[in-house]
């Protein structure tokens, strides 16, 4: 079946929102949005500079199509400026992209959220998951078995990847099968309910943000390698496809 995407772009001006919270920001800026808000960056960057801003906007690259663009698990045009600046600037709303945001470059991180009118510090958030997040490790040190998912979905199969992470899970001496998933679910995983541990090649964000829904702890690939002992806490990164 064809499909069609389409971009929209808010109306909603995130000028008045911004002009209200400058006190909020250090000097040195990077912004970020996504393709419904892209219009707005260049004036917004505009706006912050004649305010004595240093304000950069990361280039497009990777699966972004537009400078400052951010996706759900695709953050390099942040990622390509975190040392330049000293926090980032979200323009949309919701915390899912913001939240990926502040969890890829460690960097503080403002959502300015144009739907509910406020700005939100993302500090509370990403300490929360990364909590979350240690736990599922914690929990998986001493897994025997693991299923490894290898997504069907256009755009989220990565083969190579899973086969060579069940490497690493049977150098270890552990047992590792290869799950081939069209729809990642809950119910789609439900045959699989005896094994240990799950570890998602595809969308990362389907282990982070859902992770409530699953019964075994899901680990991205990163996750993986510190539960098993290849790499350290303090060394966590986010997986990006």
């Amino acid at each position: 079946i064809p499909v069609f995407y389409i971009e929209l772009r808010s109306r909603a001006n995130p000028l008045s929102l911004l002009s209200k919270n400058l006190d909020k920001l250090p000097k040195k800026v990077g912004l970020v949005t996504t393709v419904q808000h892209i219009h707005f960056l260049k004036k917004l960057k505009k706006f912050l500079e004649e305010r004595k801003f240093e304000v950069f906007i990361g280039k497009a690259k990777g699966m972004a199509k537009y400078d400052g663009q951010v996706l759900g698990c695709s953050f390099s045009c942040a990622e390509s400026i975190a040392e330049k600046v000293d926090c980032f600037v979200y323009i949309g709303s919701g915390n899912f992209h913001p939240l990926g945001v502040a969890l890829a470059t460690g960097k503080k991180t403002f959502a300015f959220d144009t739907e509910m009118n406020e700005v939100r510090d993302m500090d509370f958030f990403k300490e929360k998951i990364q909590r979350q997040r240690f736990a599922k490790i914690a929990r998986a040190r001493d897994a025997k078995t693991f299923g490894i998912i290898i997504c069907e979905k256009r755009g989220q199969r990565r083969k190579n990847l899973a086969l060579r992470l069940k490497k690493k899970i049977e150098k270890h001496g552990k047992k590792a099968y290869l799950l081939c998933l069209d729809e990642i679910s809950p119910e789609a995983l439900f045959s699989f309910r005896k094994l240990d541990v799950i570890v998602n090649t595809a969308c990362p964000r389907v282990t982070i943000d859902d992770a409530a829904r699953y019964r075994q702890p899901m680990l991205t690939p990163v996750e993986l390698e510190i539960a098993l002992g290849e790499r350290k806490f303090e060394d966590y990164e986010m997986d990006e496809m």
